[in-house]
């Protein structure tokens, strides 16, 4: 283009309209008018260049501006998501050191030697089992924090380099600049020159050789009168050229003041379509911001949107785990249920067994009294015997002793020596015999002492059980149950309670969760429709864009307005006419009724007449009248009219004419129809004087009648073109009306589009605020949820810890049993 442009500006200095050169050629070839259309050629191509390259510019400003502004927008969505990021990253790292913080705090709480084994060893599995999640959360955050952070640099990146992209953009639009402006100079050069005066000078350079050839044969006579002539010829041609020089310029004078009226009418329209084009710029500006604000609206809300679906993510993560916390602590709560359903079968035997130890006991204390008896009465018979016994030693020994005596006595007289041996034999047996009664005895006092201790020991014991036996009767029947089995029931009642309300609570989750559910469904279907929303907005503004591309030349925009300005103004003029045609056609059309009526009046007094005067006249008379009465019945009949009747029969009225086309010419009778009429009534009223009407009379009344019937058939002929010449612009008007109501249809249809489109997007703005208010209350009902399994979970904590002591008391009732039942 460029190269061409340097050939378009070589061209005109070489040939110039001024030069001397294109001077002659001009007025060789036929006056001024070939290089001046050339030149308006030229300035016309270089007008639809400058135009092309403007257009080329706006096109390139737009999509700079366009990229500078997705540019910016990306760059704060992205500080946006980094500031969200931080933010939520920050959150989560202290969220999580509290929860560190919480689980020492519980780790060191639970080290205390109060807790058993058991619970201390699932507890420390527990917070192991926490500090991992949480190490692994803290990672991930760590690992999607450095992609962010990876991703920021790449967006730096790339805006960087859209931004030298943009400068180096600017660059060539300055150089552009540049060269448009050297153009425009050039063509203000060249506009200056077309409308400069171009004098045009006789070329006299035909006329030096032949004055120089005169002055070479001055000396012949002949030569001077044949100089002498063409001098006069060519003093002639020069007047002539000067003449025709003046009329030129007259006609250059009348063209410019012309063209100059016309550059100005130009530069009027030029102008005010530049104001239009700048207002509807203006308006497409504003309309582009809006959308590019909607847009940004829309991305804030789908980055929201992101950023809500990461916590619904999160959300989903931890209820997932939150679902197995609570499955594995509903197994819990199962294997407690069975544990304490067992519990309830064991102290449902515990209770038979102490009712069968009640009766067992009763028997024993039944036993226990007769065995006492029994115990009794042997006591006494083992003391009677014992006594007895002893009595009986007693009296065996003195009864001996005695004998021993006698013996001694009697034994008096042997010898000494053997005196003493029997003495010594006797002696050694009475001892070995009182050593072994003695142990006997002693045996039997031990024996004695042991089963009386015994005795007492077993009678104690046997008080202290009945005691106690009659105790935990008298509770047992005044409705009380030991305080074991008490705090146990109430325990297991506890357990229950709080079973219930963890099903309660766990139903409440299930609700919430398929409420989650819905409500992520309507998210779908809800992106879903922003999705198609921005996509048909891409659209709305694509094509906004590209009207706006397409009328950005002015003579696209001049052209289409005034098409359409003309276009509306012919409808418009085209529509009043068309209303005002009708309304003169209904006048005419009431003005033809009532001039038919007043014909059909003056026919029927014209026929009373008639009839009055073929009564009267003679026999000749009524010959001649006939075919005048017979061509009068013709006149009228070709409008649908009855003809004369016979002068007998009564006159009826003539019937409607019916159509527009029949009844139409009869306002346009002329006053010679309405004087041939008089003049006809006239000579049948001169004749009903006489008795008889003359043959040059009736003569005279047929060429007036056949006079009549053609011009009547004229303006019949007159009427019917212009009826149908009506009904075609009738046609025609019907169908610029159809057109301007369907292309004012088409407009409303778009309007209505557009306003529903509108309206689409303030319902899914209502929309979007309602799920926001939604998500909110959902992440409050989240967190009421989480503080609630929180609560259940320190509650099965504590009921753990309850059904460890209440194993703990178990197993001691049992311990307590077993020895019962050993007893």
């Amino acid at each position: 283009m460029l190269k061409w442009f340097s050939a378009e500006e070589g061209e005109p200095g070489s040939a110039s309209p001024g030069s001397p050169r294109g001077a002659p050629a001009g007025r060789g070839g036929g006056g001024e008018e070939v290089p001046v259309e050339e030149m308006a050629e030229r300035l016309s191509q270089t007008e639809l260049l400058v135009t092309q390259l403007k257009e080329m510019i706006r096109e390139k400003d737009a999509s700079l501006r366009s990229k500078d502004d997705q540019l910016k927008v990306e760059k704060e969505a992205c500080e946006s998501k980094l500031s969200k990021l931080r933010l939520q990253s920050k959150a989560k790292v202290t969220s999580l050191n509290a929860q560190l913080e919480e689980l020492k705090k519980q780790h060191g709480g639970q080290g205390t030697p109060t807790h058993g084994k058991k619970g201390s060893s699932e507890g420390e599995q527990a917070s192991r089992g926490k500090i991992v999640l949480l190490r692994k959360k803290v990672e991930e955050l760590e690992h999607q924090l450095a992609k962010r952070q990876e991703e920021l640099e790449k967006k730096s990146k790339e805006v960087e380099f859209q931004r030298q992209r943009g400068e180096e953009i600017d660059m060539m639009l300055t150089e552009k600049d540049r060269k448009l402006a050297e153009k425009e100079a050039y063509i203000v050069h060249l506009q200056s020159a077309l409308s400069g005066d171009q004098p045009i000078i006789p070329a006299p350079q035909q006329q030096f050789p032949c004055v120089g050839g005169g002055r070479g044969d001055a000396g012949s006579a002949a030569a001077g009168a044949s100089l002498t002539r063409k001098v006069g010829e060519a003093e002639e041609r020069y007047s002539l050229l000067q003449e025709q020089r003046d009329s030129f310029r007259e006609l250059l004078d009348s063209e410019k003041e012309q063209y100059t009226e016309k550059e100005n009418m130009f530069k009027q329209n030029i102008q005010t379509f530049k104001d239009i084009i700048i207002q509807k710029d203006n308006l497409l500006t504003e309309i582009n911001q809006i959308h590019e604000q909607e847009l940004f609206k829309l991305a804030a809300k789908s980055d929201a949107s992101a950023d809500i679906e990461q916590l619904l993510k999160a959300l989903k993560q931890k209820l997932y785990e939150k679902e197995e916390v609570l499955l594995g602590k509903t197994q819990v709560i199962d294997v407690l249920q069975q544990e304490v359903d067992g519990r309830d079968q064991q102290i449902k035997e515990l209770t038979e067994r102490l009712r069968r130890l009640h009766v067992e006991r009763e028997s024993l204390e039944s036993k226990m009294e007769a065995e006492k008896h029994v115990m009794r009465a042997q006591l006494r018979d083992l003391m009677e015997k014992q006594q007895a016994e002893v009595q009986r030693v007693k009296e065996e020994l003195q009864e001996q002793m005695e004998q021993k005596q006698q013996e001694i006595r009697r034994s008096a007289a042997p010898p000494t020596h053997h005196r003493e041996e029997e003495e010594t034999g006797s002696d050694s047996a009475s001892n070995q015999r009182i050593a072994e009664l003695e142990g006997r005895a002693k045996k039997k006092t031990d024996e004695a002492s042991r089963s009386e201790a015994k005795f007492l020991k077993m009678k104690a014991w046997s008080k202290t059980r009945i005691r106690q036996l009659e105790e935990e009767l008298k509770k047992s029947q005044a409705g009380g149950a030991p305080p074991d089995l008490n705090a146990l029931r109430s325990r297991i009642t506890a357990l229950e309670e709080e079973r219930e309300e963890n099903l309660w609570k766990v139903e409440q989750y299930e609700e919430l969760k398929a409420k989650n559910e819905t409500l992520e469904a309507k998210l779908e279907v809800y992106e879903e429709q922003q999705r198609t929303l921005q996509a048909d907005l891409e659209q709305f503004t694509k094509r906004t864009a590209s009207q706006a591309s397409e009328s950005g030349s002015a003579d696209d925009t001049q052209s289409h307005v005034l098409e359409w300005q003309e276009m509306v103004s012919d409808a418009v003029s085209a529509r009043d006419r068309a209303k005002e045609e009708k309304a003169a056609m209904v006048l005419r059309i009431s003005h033809m009724e009532e001039e038919r009526e007043a014909l059909a009046s003056r026919q029927q007094e014209l026929e009373e007449e008639l009839t009055q005067a073929r009564g009267l006249g003679h026999h000749r008379s009524k010959k001649l009248s006939t075919p005048a009465q017979r061509s009068l019945q013709e006149d009228f009949e070709f409008d649908g009219q009855t003809p004369f009747q016979d002068p007998r029969s009564p006159s009826e009225s003539t019937t409607e004419m019916e159509g527009e086309n029949m009844g139409g010419w009869w306002p346009e009778f002329s006053s010679p129809d309405t004087d041939g009429l008089r003049s006809v009534t006239f000579d049948v009223d001169e004749d009903e004087q006489p008795y008889w009407f003359p043959q040059n009379e009736s003569e005279r009344l047929q060429s007036q009648l056949s006079s009549v019937r053609s011009q009547q058939s004229r303006d019949a002929e007159k009427h019917q073109l212009l009826v149908s010449s009506l009904n075609e612009q009738l046609k025609g008007l019907s169908n610029t009306q159809e057109c301007l109501e369907s292309s004012l249809i088409e407009k409303e249809n778009t309007l209505a589009k557009t306003s529903e489109k509108l309206e689409l997007i303030n319902g899914l703005r209502e929309s979007l605020r309602e799920k926001e208010t939604q998500y909110k209350d959902v992440s409050d009902k989240l967190l009421q949820t989480e503080l609630t399994l929180e609560n259940v979970s320190q509650k099965c904590s504590v009921s753990e810890k309850q059904c460890s002591q209440l194993k703990s008391e178990v197993i001691d009732v049992t311990q307590k049993l077993s020895l019962l039942k050993e007893k």
